[in-house]
């Protein structure tokens, strides 16, 4: 088992986040294993930062629809990354049987900045709930006025 602990990676909108994966793996060829690279666990750990880059890239970290994204699918993009480290570990004998995310966050000027256009949409959403709840009331006023004839 090996732990990949906060690893600078872009999303699909180029947001720079902290990705962290734990991966376990096991080595089917020790000779191979000894040959093929310097270090195994080196190898791997370089390996598999380039397999989080590329996964981390291809998606975004929060989707509105129904798009796999690196907030809720983590399983789904783990597989995919695990698949990705295997074909990239066959060379020295070692087998990756998980490649998990563990925690995935913006970075913290990111993220300050998205609460920044959170309360801006907010702020554009309670205006906007004002100016509907003035309009349904002015409605109603002529409503009752064209009723009563005037």
């Amino acid at each position: 088992t090996m732990q990949i602990k906060g690893s600078s990676v872009p999303d699909l909108k180029g947001s720079p986040m902290n990705v962290s994966v734990i991966i376990n793996f096991k080595i089917v060829d020790p000779i191979r294993a000894a040959f093929a690279v310097d270090n195994v666990k080196y190898y791997i750990e370089n390996q598999s930062l380039e397999v989080l880059r590329t996964a981390c890239s291809r998606f975004n970290y929060k989707s509105a629809q129904d798009e796999p994204c690196l907030m809720t699918d983590s399983a789904l993009i783990g597989h995919h990354m695990a698949g990705l480290l295997h074909e990239r570990c066959l060379i020295c004998g070692i087998e990756i049987q998980r490649m998990e995310i563990m925690e995935v966050s913006y970075h913290p000027e990111v993220a300050q900045s998205l609460l920044l256009v959170q309360q801006a949409q907010a702020k554009v959403d309670a205006r906007k709930l004002i100016v509907k709840g003035c309009v349904e009331i002015v409605d109603g006023a002529i409503k009752n006025l064209n009723d009563k004839g005037y």
